[in-house]
């Protein structure tokens, strides 16, 4: 397994469904997309993420939507390492900067941003202790500010969703998500893109 640094312009995927052919996997490839964004705590996802690459696809792994988690510290912790031995599972190199793994931020409720802005980075600090970027996709109903975002000190990537959402402050975004609830071949999709952020960082894929 190696690495790969997505580029300005790269188009991409996300998903939570699991349990597509190889075939589908080739015809997203032959539509000009170079990656997908897999979502970690979907059952059977290991073996999507093995059609994935065997597609010729670049693949990043999200923690996807689970808003109980918010309300407990030490969710942050425990989620972060269900993720981390996924990617070590499937043999996500470890590496100064090595794959990016994407924390879904949205529909925290009522618990207040001080707490989130805790939660994150905890959970950040984890994946970059394993040797992983940690990335967060900023979604609807999260409480945090442009300036909260940006001093989430473990975070190196950012994802924007295609809500309405906060900049991050002196960074911005490396993925801006495009287009929801969108079907390829009978499969529900997200499209997004890839952008070079103002600090020149771009996420980096499992090839």
């Amino acid at each position: 397994m190696k690495i790969m640094r997505l580029s300005e312009g790269d188009r991409c995927v996300d998903f939570s469904s699991t349990g597509h052919a190889l075939e589908w996997y080739y015809r997203v490839k032959a539509s000009g997309l170079v990656a997908v964004i897999l979502d970690g705590a979907s059952a059977g996802v290991e073996f999507d993420v093995e059609r994935a690459l065997s597609a010729g696809l670049g693949v990043m792994l999200f923690q996807g939507y689970y808003p109980p988690a918010w309300r407990a510290i030490e969710s942050a912790e425990e989620r972060a390492r269900a993720l981390v031995d996924l990617a070590r599972a499937l043999q996500f190199p470890a590496a100064d900067e090595g794959p990016t793994l994407w924390l879904d931020l949205e529909d925290t409720g009522p618990v207040d941003a001080g707490d989130i802005f805790r939660w994150c980075t905890l959970w950040s600090q984890v994946v970059r202790d394993a040797g992983y970027s940690a990335g967060l996709y900023v979604g609807a109903g999260q409480p945090l500010s442009s300036d909260q975002l940006w001093n989430i000190v473990p975070i190196s990537h950012y994802w924007r969703s295609a809500s309405q959402v906060p900049d991050v402050a002196v960074r911005g975004y490396q993925v801006i998500q495009e287009a929801v609830n969108q079907v390829i071949d009978g499969v529900w999709v997200d499209y997004d893109r890839v952008t070079v952020d103002r600090l020149g960082g771009v996420p980096v894929a499992l090839a």
